[in-house]
């Protein structure tokens, strides 16, 4: 199963993209490499950090690594091997291109509308 978190380590928040195996064992984690400015982070936090009593925005921490998750192919022994773009980030080739890069035979892309609520936005 794949799906998107919440993740924590460090003390640090990530967005992040999870395999989960049949078991309930964590496979592969991806953490979201370009985060969505005044959304997940402020940027120039020293200078803008006022904007988070104005409004929710997250304080989230970029991931460093391009994951390649692997699924097993049933008509080989060589599993599928894939990468997640978590939302926004589909607009970057650069992105796209380093996973198939670092082996990614297909790209899926993951986002969730639902923080918009009963706005105009997701339309």
């Amino acid at each position: 199963m794949l799906l998107g978190a919440v993740t924590t380590r460090d003390s640090f928040y990530y967005n992040s993209a999870l395999l989960v195996s049949d078991e309930g064992e964590l496979l592969t984690r991806y953490d979201k490499l370009h985060l969505v400015p005044f959304g997940e982070y402020i940027p120039l936090k020293k200078i803008l950090g006022f904007l988070g009593t104005v409004a929710p925005i997250g304080d989230f921490t970029a991931g460093k690594e391009y994951a390649i998750f692997k699924i097993p192919n049933p008509k080989s022994q060589i599993p599928n091997e894939f990468s997640v773009l978590i939302c926004f980030e589909d607009l970057f080739p650069e992105i796209s291109r380093e996973f198939v890069k670092k082996g990614a035979d297909f790209l899926v892309n993951i986002t969730n509308d639902a923080w918009f609520k009963k706005t105009s936005s997701p339309y």
